[in-house]
């Protein structure tokens, strides 16, 4: 309960004090929408007699399902662990971790994942098996796919990989897709044999995994 807590809080509620309270949040060159805003523009234009009992009840309920959206999201997150953690300590390839099905892992594998080896995650979809590189706090994944196959499909990426049930591979190569567990497995085995595309940026990623082992 008091993890929840303090997700919500900051989460959720210091983005609204922060507004509230004259502090600038989120300024970029693109506007983005907070909850602040959102909820604010219920309130009715000074030219219309609305009915302001009615847009405060309007924006209570979207304000709700806001609230119980986070909540429920990271519910998600702390029933995952365990499922997460077994996967772990199970792994056959320190690099890869295969999950049953898909659930919330992020989170729950940068805690646990102190050497920082595991770099794809494998779980079963809707209909087919998906690998996705790890992202660190810092927002970089620890290894793309390979560039040659960024953005293909079918048999153009079949045709580039060998894996003849290949699926996808996202532009930004942070996703690969096969239609079996054993086409995925074939796909991360490639991915991770590929050379790191910065010679120096390898080296530095060897020398911060080998001291962290120690």
């Amino acid at each position: 309960m008091d993890l929840l807590y303090n997700y919500i809080d900051r989460a959720v509620i210091e983005g609204m004090d922060a507004l509230d309270n004259g502090v600038k949040i989120g300024e970029t060159t693109i506007p983005i929408l907070n909850i602040s805003t959102i909820i604010s523009g219920f309130n009715p234009p000074w030219y219309k007699e609305n009915d302001e009992d009615k847009a405060f009840n309007e924006a209570v309920n979207v304000a709700s399902s806001v609230l119980r959206n986070k909540i429920s999201h990271k519910l998600s997150v702390f029933k995952s662990r365990e499922l997460v953690e077994n996967a772990y300590k199970s792994r056959v390839r320190p690099e890869v971790l295969v999950l049953d099905t898909y659930c919330p892992y992020g989170e729950v594998l940068k805690n646990i994942d102190e050497a920082k080896e595991v770099l794809y995650v494998v779980y079963k979809s809707k209909v087919n098996y998906a690998a996705q590189s790890v992202r660190d706090y810092n927002g970089e994944d620890r290894k793309k796919f390979p560039k040659a196959w960024a953005g293909k499909r079918d048999e153009e990426l079949a045709k580039v990989t060998g894996v003849k049930d290949s699926v996808f591979c996202h532009s930004g190569r942070f996703i690969a897709i096969a239609q079996s567990l054993e086409g995925i497995m074939t796909l991360v085995d490639l991915a991770i044999q590929e050379p790191e595309e910065n010679s120096s940026g390898g080296f530095f990623k060897f020398l911060e995994k080998l001291f962290s082992r120690k």
